[in-house]
C-alpha cells in the first residue's frame, strides 16, 4: 500500500492495525495502528467519547472546524458523532485510539449525568500527570488483570475531568482518593 506524506511523496506504508478489548471490560477498545503514513477520516460511534493520541506519529489534524499539528503529547477528543480527519502526515509512525462508552463512564468514572453533560477540549496538549495515566491505560489493557486496568482507567478519567474539559468542570463527581 502506498500513501502521500506531508511533502506529496508516496510512500511504501506497511501499516497493521491491533485492536484490543477486554470481555469484563465491554465499552472499552484501545486501536493500536502501527508504521501508518496514511490520512484518515474518523468518525466517533460511541456514547462516551475517543481519545486520539499519537505515539511516533504526527501529523495535522481537522476537528471541530479547526486544523491542528498533533503529535506525541497532544490528544484530540472526539464525542458520540464527532467527525475528525488527519488532513496531512508529516511524520508517519504509531497512534492509539481510546474509546470509552458512557456505561463505563457511569461505572468507573462517576455518575453518568455528569459525564453525559460533559464536553471536551477537542485538541489539548496534556501534562505529564495525564499522559502517564494515558501510558498506563494503554499498557494495562495488553497484559494487566481487570482489576488493574479498571484501577488505571479511573485515574486517566480523574485527569481527563481535571484537565480536558470546556468549561463546567465541576459537573463531574469529586474524586476519590
Amino acid at each position: 500500500m502506498c500513501a502521500p506524506i506531508g511533502n506529496g511523496k508516496l510512500v511504501k506504508s506497511p501499516e497493521t492495525v491491533r485492536v484490543q478489548q477486554r470481555p469484563q471490560l465491554p465499552g472499552v477498545e484501545l486501536r493500536t495502528v502501527f508504521d501508518s503514513a496514511r490520512r484518515y477520516w474518523f468518525y466517533c460511534t460511541c456514547t462516551g467519547f475517543e481519545l486520539f493520541l499519537p505515539a511516533s506519529w504526527r501529523g495535522e489534524i481537522w476537528h471541530k472546524g479547526a486544523a491542528q499539528i498533533v503529535e506525541r503529547g497532544w490528544v484530540l477528543a472526539a464525542h458520540s458523532g464527532d467527525m475528525f480527519a488527519s488532513k496531512r502526515v508529516l511524520y508517519p509512525g504509531n497512534w492509539h485510539a481510546l474509546t470509552i462508552d458512557a456505561r463505563v463512564l457511569a461505572e468507573v468514572g462517576g455518575e453518568r449525568v455528569a459525564w453525559d453533560r460533559v464536553r471536551l477540549r477537542p485538541f489539548t496538549r496534556m501534562s505529564a500527570r495525564l499522559a502517564g495515566h494515558v501510558e498506563a491505560v494503554v499498557q494495562s489493557i495488553q497484559l494487566d488483570p481487570i482489576g488493574c486496568v479498571v484501577a488505571n482507567l479511573r485515574s486517566l478519567l480523574v485527569d481527563v475531568a481535571g484537565e480536558l474539559v470546556e468549561g463546567e468542570a465541576d459537573l463531574l463527581p469529586a474524586a476519590e482518593a
